[in-house]
């Protein structure tokens, strides 16, 4: 299912967090990707994304990958963010 674009404030946002490099491979990149997908009750919000590589973002799939996941949310909160929505994620 597609959710459409990402917010471009969002975006920017997360891009200067994370210095345009992909936190996975540290691999310079301008794409942004949610740490847990809508459709798995991620939230469209800056404490969701990261800045992801093309070739982490084809690793990391569209499921549920817990290892992108914890890492996305462990810099996520290294960072200072609030990853309390959590709860809202769905394993079916």
């Amino acid at each position: 299912m597609y959710y459409g674009p990402i917010d471009r404030q969002l975006v920017a946002a997360v891009l200067a967090r994370d210095n345009y490099r992909c936190i996975y491979c540290n691999q310079a990149s301008d794409r942004v990707c949610f740490v847990v997908p809508k459709c798995y009750g991620g939230l469209a919000i800056v404490n969701n994304a990261v800045v992801i590589c093309r070739y982490c973002r084809t690793n990391k799939g569209y499921g549920l990958n817990l290892d992108y996941i914890t890492k996305g949310l462990q810099h996520i909160i290294r960072f200072g963010g609030s990853i309390d929505w959590v709860d809202l994620i769905r394993y079916d």
